[in-house]
């Protein structure tokens, strides 16, 4: 899930009987309520959202594509299909305009230019087990870990963990 403006989501979908349906989800609040809005059907499979400037990024858990908010495809900026969780979850900052990407097979986090070129890769036995990605508008970036219950954070190139610990 991402938010695309002070009262509107985005969530991932995945259709589970069988249909092979896969998309995104536009939810509105209004008046204290939620309200489904646009739902975009894509081709491929969606584990992760960011938004930025106008823009999704979209993870298929292989890929990470780049598309405008009506669900055109820009480009595919990044594929990495060793194994079946490598391109898992992402997030944008919008300080350095790079794209973090968690590859949960290798327990890596990539650190990407926005147009999907590799800039580093982070790989800490914290990194084991990790699901979710998180930049702060003041420029943090911080990697859950589902195995451990665990936050850790990470410098702002994606280099290196930084001291501490939550969990």
């Amino acid at each position: 899930m991402c938010m695309i403006s002070p009262c509107e989501v985005v969530i991932t979908t995945n259709e589970q009987n069988g249909d092979g349906l896969h998309g995104l989800q536009m939810i509105t609040v209004r008046n204290y309520r939620l309200q489904k809005g646009n739902k975009i059907q894509l081709p491929h499979n969606c584990v992760g959202i960011a938004h930025h400037k106008g823009s999704l990024y979209v993870t298929s858990g292989k890929a990470l594509y780049h598309y405008t908010l009506t669900g055109t495809v820009i480009k595919k900026l990044y594929e990495d299909t060793i194994g079946s969780n490598t391109v898992y979850k992402c997030a944008v900052n919008v300080v350095s305009d790079t794209i973090f990407v968690t590859n949960i097979d290798k327990n890596t986090l990539l650190t990407l230019a926005m147009d999907g070129t590799v800039i580093s890769t982070f790989s800490a036995i914290d990194l084991k087990g990790q699901r979710g990605v998180h930049v702060t508008a003041s420029d943090q970036e911080f990697v859950s870990n589902a195995s451990t219950s665990t936050i850790i954070q990470v410098n702002s190139d994606g280099k290196k963990k930084l001291p501490g610990k939550m969990g």
